[in-house]
């Protein structure tokens, strides 16, 4: 009876290392209403330069609306001794349907 738990224990514990092994992806998809995509002042800031003279922010801010994308994919490799790798990878974007302008940040 004892020897049937631990098999079905240590068959358990088998099945659930090979699952880690297996590759694991994910998607993620958010829709962006951004009030200010350069992260800018607000117009009409103004800024005290190192030399004691001042300058006026005078851009208006940008906004869009559009979609973030993410996607990722991991892995973890099993080596002796306890041990493992793990490989984790991803990767995001930003598409705006109302802003096509190109940000520098």
């Amino acid at each position: 009876m004892y020897r049937l738990k631990i098999e079905k224990c240590l068959t358990n514990l088998s099945q659930q290392l090979m699952k880690k092994s297996q590759w694991t992806y994910s998607f993620g998809i958010t829709y962006l209403n951004d009030k200010n995509l350069s992260n800018s002042a607000k117009e009409g800031t103004i800024v005290v330069l190192p030399n004691g003279q001042t300058a006026v922010y005078n851009t208006p801010r940008q906004k869009g609306n559009g979609v973030g994308i993410s996607l990722g994919a991991n892995k973890q490799w099993a080596l002796s001794g306890g041990k493992y790798i793990v490989l984790n990878t991803g990767m995001n974007t930003k598409y705006y349907w109302n802003n096509k302008k190109i940000i520098m940040i």
